[in-house]
């Protein structure tokens, strides 16, 4: 069957946030939310990005990518207060600003 570019965007979408997920999640299948730290289920989270998936040099880039509950990710628009101190203490001041002003 025949799919478009954006099918096969969205699969790619799709199979990369599994893979965030389960990369991040514990032996039990746990992943901790990243700007709040609630725990949930590696099925029950969301991929949460730090540059928005327009961004499609960041997209599918690790670096920009981790657990994120629905609230965070969805309801608090990504968290990005809490998202920014993350990224700076995961990755360090100068990858964050690399990340975020990059065009």
């Amino acid at each position: 069957m025949y799919k478009n570019s954006d099918s096969w965007k969205d699969l790619a979408d799709n199979v990369f946030s599994v893979y965030i997920r389960l990369k991040n999640a514990d032996k039990d299948g746990r992943c901790k939310c990243i700007t709040c730290g609630k725990v949930l289920h590696w099925r029950e989270i969301q991929n949460g990005h730090y540059r928005s998936r327009l961004s499609n040099k960041y997209r599918f880039d690790e670096r920009n990518c981790h657990p994120q509950c629905k609230g965070c990710n969805v309801m608090l628009n990504g968290n990005y207060r809490n998202y920014h101190k993350f990224m700076v203490a995961t990755y360090g001041e100068e990858v964050e600003e690399r990340l975020w002003n990059d065009k």
